[in-house]
């Protein structure tokens, strides 16, 4: 399976800043969260971006186990990142989502679009 959408960190704090934080769904105990490659923060809302290439569920399993992320099933993982791929192809781009756990989800989690809406980035104005 592959996408060109991907999820990027998002602070409601700061709507209208850029990350290029790639998320990838996590358990932090009982509780789902997307995990930051790059920054290897919790994050509670990711925002769907066109990344332009494709992407694969081995290449995003290989950058989870870039970031020293301790993975206790492998099998697991790669059902949930193919399912996580799955939602996400089903989403706009710009949308804010959220994990919530859901046990008669195939992989006990679903995204979940938010009301929050990602800002564009102020225009600067020519003199």
């Amino acid at each position: 399976m592959t996408t060109k959408k991907c999820l990027v960190a998002f602070d409601p704090k700061t709507p209208h800043a850029r990350s290029s934080d790639f998320l990838v769904p996590v358990w932090d105990g009982e509780v789902p969260k997307f995990f930051g490659i790059d920054s290897g923060k919790l994050w509670p809302l990711g925002r769907v971006v066109f990344v332009g290439q494709e992407i694969t569920v081995n290449d995003i399993f290989a950058k989870l186990v870039d970031s020293g992320r301790r993975i206790e099933s492998v099998d697991r993982v790669l059902k949930e990142i193919e399912a996580y791929i799955s939602m996400v192809e089903d989403q706009r781009i710009g949308s804010v989502l959220e994990l919530r756990a859901d046990p008669s989800a195939p992989v006990g989690v679903v995204l979940s679009r938010t009301d929050i809406k990602a800002q564009a980035s102020p225009k600067k104005k020519l003199p």
